[in-house]
């Protein structure tokens, strides 16, 4: 049955602006600044706590801080940092909550947005509570539970019980359960209808990416998942489903019970992320708390307990005829809000094509593709080795690097992944950076030359043990001492490739690169390929470079 506009009209008013939802608004309050402060907490030893670490380079402002035509400096941050403390504090227990809350949201994205505008992506454990405090701002969060309530009542002001406090409330639950929704959505658009992100050696494969690439050790969970195929797809399929039940919930908020236990899963799935994946993201937990109907909580509390006084009324059931408060909806500017933050939110996370949240640098909106990539190959009913291709530094040095200075290259490979870098210059550029750190950390070391090297990860099909190996494909770039580049970046394209050799002679060969496999560039290049130039370096030999890639 087809609804009129005007119905659809009054069941989005009766969803957002019914009356009460006081208490639930405190509550959502309190676990915002907890788990601010827990984001402050955890920040406190990156960048945003040492913001002359990092070279000017690798400056690329995100977010609040692309308003700013300069990069931020100690003084902006000894500023930023105890107005990001204090205001949090301010919010958490209420005091001048609504102002406390916007400062404390400002002053806590500069910082988080400070942390990865050196990186070429950002990563998402801040995210969550970012958005959530942003669906916050405006919010009557201290008209309980708060120092500016109990003002109120020593100054003899009443609290209107009716106004719409849950607007604010359930765009903080849409906000939070969409973040996990959308990660179950690139999992299942990846995967396509034969979901194979879910059946398939896909999670195995992102175990082995996760721990065995990196050097670290599994967690139990992890390890035990990987020993068997049934184990890994039973996991896959209930990390999907955990993803897509908080969103459920935001339809069941007129069933209490229903909507905690379907918000739940969040909780859940972020436990397991941790136990799995090695992620402790508990700072989100807190913000379940916008899953949980506190003042209905509240009023069998106050029941039990005998008390005379009526509490705050329990939210009203959709379709009621006084669903809208007295008081009538919020402000122009509130609805304005909330429908402008649902857009933005909802645009910016499931555009992919391209990558919308990227290219705007909108931070902390963003799309969600946690661990979307399928890490398999066709036909994925098959177990099938599997290969993936990373850039990993490699430094020349006298005396020969010790395991201090490999340790200190490879951990600037995620920050450095420069497979995707098409100009000489930028990748100049970036190389001497990279060398002018190392020289930095290392000053007794005679650095002769540091490169970037393609190399293949590749993974054993099962029934055979879960594990890794390594091997050397080509050569990206290379910078000398006296700082010259050797590079063979080109154009690649439908009709070829054409390389553009710097500080090396013409090539004496292409081929391509795919699946393991090097043969003799004939033609296009498959979408797939890395197209390879092989190219006589004097002093070093034969060589084989990376022109380009149509992945």
């Amino acid at each position: 049955m087809r609804l009129a506009p005007l119905a659809l009209r009054q069941r989005w008013e009766r969803y957002w602006y019914r009356a009460g939802g006081r208490y639930a608004a405190a509550a959502v309050r309190i676990a915002l600044g907890v788990s601010i402060l827990w984001m402050l907490w955890r920040l406190r030893g990156g960048q945003g706590g040492t913001p002359e670490a990092a070279p000017d380079e690798l400056y690329r402002p995100i977010g609040i801080l692309k308003l700013l035509p300069w990069r931020p400096g100690e003084t902006t941050f000894a500023i930023l940092w105890p107005v990001a403390w204090l205001s949090t504090l301010a919010m958490l227990v209420g005091a001048w909550s609504r102002g406390a809350t916007a400062v404390s949201f400002v002053a806590g994205l500069a910082i988080a947005s400070y942390e990865y505008s050196f990186l070429p992506t950002w990563s998402h454990d801040n995210n969550p509570q970012l958005l959530a405090h942003l669906a916050f701002l405006g919010a009557r969060g201290g008209d309980a539970w708060s120092i500016d309530a109990w003002r109120r009542q020593r100054r003899g002001l009443a609290t209107p019980e009716d106004h719409p406090y849950l607007w604010s409330v359930l765009l903080v639950q849409l906000t939070v359960a969409l973040v996990m929704a959308n990660a179950a959505f690139y999992k299942l658009h990846a995967g396509g209808a034969q979901l194979s992100w879910i059946f398939s050696d896909n999670l195995r494969n992102h175990v082995l990416a996760r721990f065995d690439l990196k050097g670290l050790p599994r967690t139990e969970l992890a390890s035990w998942l990987i020993e068997e195929p049934a184990r890994w797809k039973a996991a896959a399929l209930l990390n999907v489903i955990a993803q897509l039940l908080p969103l459920a919930a935001c339809f069941a908020t007129r069933r209490p019970v229903l909507r905690a236990v379907l918000g739940g899963a969040f909780v859940t799935e972020t436990v397991a992320l941790d136990l799995v994946m090695d992620f402790p993201n508990y700072l989100w937990i807190p913000l379940a708390a916008a899953f949980v109907d506190w003042d209905r909580l509240v009023a069998r509390l106050v029941a039990r307990l005998g008390a005379r006084a009526r509490p705050a009324a329990a939210p009203r059931p959709i379709g009621a005829a006084d669903a809208i408060a007295a008081q009538g909806p919020p402000s122009r500017a509130a609805r304005g809000f909330l429908v402008a933050f649902l857009v933005a939110d909802v645009a910016i996370a499931f555009w992919r094509w391209p990558r919308i949240d990227q290219k705007l640098s909108a931070y902390p909106l963003t799309a969600f593709p946690m661990f979307a990539t399928i890490r398999a190959e066709p036909p994925y009913g098959e177990h099938r080795p599997y290969e993936f291709l990373e850039t990993r530094f490699e430094v020349d040095a006298d005396p020969a690097p010790g395991a201090d200075v490999l340790a200190w290259a490879d951990s600037h490979r995620r920050g450095w992944q420069l497979t995707n870098v098409r100009s000489p210059d930028a990748l100049h550029q970036r190389l001497t950076a990279f060398a002018a750190e190392l020289r930095a950390a290392f000053p007794a070391a005679t650095v002769r030359a540091v490169r970037v090297s393609l190399v293949a990860i590749r993974a054993a099909s099962y029934p055979a043990p879960a594990g890794l190996t390594r091997a050397p494909v080509a050569t990206l770039a290379e910078l000398t001492a006296s700082g010259e580049l050797r590079a063979m970046l080109g154009r690649v394209d439908g009709a070829g490739a054409a390389p553009s050799p710097r500080g090396l002679p013409p090539p004496q060969g292409l081929a391509v690169y795919d699946r393991g496999q090097r043969t003799e560039l004939a033609g296009p290049p498959p979408r797939r390929a890395f197209v390879l130039a092989r190219a006589a370096v004097p002093g070093l030999g034969e060589r084989w470079f990376v022109v380009g890639t149509r992945r």
